[in-house]
């Protein structure tokens, strides 16, 4: 099987693992959090709680704009 299929094979078929911090694509902001790109085809919320550790009132002050990366755990 050509490497590129493989890949691709792989990407397809991962699983998000708990607890592992990754880089992820923003994919919007919303009141309560932030929807994030956790792999390819696979998009999870990132709850306004789980932004940071101290309060927060407004997820768009906190967290990077729609369409750039970050990390999370």
């Amino acid at each position: 099987m050509p490497p590129v299929a493989k890949k691709r094979i792989e990407d397809i078929t991962a699983e998000v693992e708990a607890g592992r911090t990754r880089r992820h694509g923003n994919g919007g902001l919303l009141d309560f959090g932030a929807i994030v790109s956790l792999l390819p085809g696979k998009d999870g919320l990132l709850h306004i709680s789980q932004i940071a550790n101290e309060r927060v009132n407004a997820v768009s002050g906190s967290f990077e704009r729609s369409g750039r990366s970050s990390r999370s755990k």
